[in-house]
């Protein structure tokens, strides 16, 4: 890949993953979807993120909970996240 490119890449990962800050508000689904799908476009690996909203949808946290594969146990996941909620301060 030529330099500019990456060098245009990398800009626009850095204002997408911009909209995965504290505060940022999520303002439709295909918003949330095009910022973590850039923001995992690199990943060789399958990653369990949760993004901890507010009730005005702002976001409180990014959080990659669990990497690997899909083919373990389904509980993982889900007790990783419920631990993750449950160690969050409150607002």
């Amino acid at each position: 890949m030529p330099a500019e490119a990456q060098v245009i890449i990398a800009e626009a990962k850095r204002r997408m993953s911009a909209k995965l800050r504290r505060g940022s508000p999520l303002t439709s689904p295909g918003a949330a979807r095009e910022a973590i799908r850039l923001k995992m476009a690199d990943y060789e690996h399958e990653v369990f993120a949760c993004l901890f909203l507010d009730n005005q949808h702002r976001i409180i946290q990014y959080a990659e909970l669990f990497r690997g594969t899909s083919t373990g146990p389904a509980s993982i996941p889900a007790r990783s996240s419920r631990r993750r909620c449950l160690a969050m301060p409150p607002l």
